[in-house]
């Protein structure tokens, strides 16, 4: 874990992530389980167990896809440097697009 603090304030430092902003477009917002809106530089864990730090998304295109989360992590070998950022369903993560500009009852 504190490898991931030590990743999110470097990723913070460069200006890679800017912190506390949602991940939103084209009237699409990602949430969380609970329904919070899920914020670029913060930390997810995949239902595998491994942690990321989100970097952005894609909403849904069409009724039927689920749009795309896109995050970082540190090389699992211990070196201090970034991979690319992977693609990654919103499921993995316990996520999902919602359309801002409608109710409860019409959210995917």
């Amino acid at each position: 874990m504190e490898l991931v603090v030590l990743l999110v304030v470097w990723l913070i430092i460069l200006g890679r992530v800017m912190m506390n902003d949602a991940v939103e477009m084209s009237g699409w917002k990602l949430v969380d389980r609970k329904g919070d809106p899920v914020l670029t530089g913060s930390v997810h864990k995949s239902f595998r167990g491994e942690c990321f730090v989100v970097d952005g998304g894609t909403p849904p295109h069409k009724p039927s896809s689920g749009g795309f989360v896109h995050v970082i992590r540190t090389d699992v070998s211990g070196e201090d440097r970034i991979e690319s950022t992977i693609t990654y369903y919103p499921s993995v993560f316990d996520m999902r697009w919602v359309k801002e500009d409608c109710d409860e009852s019409e959210r995917q």
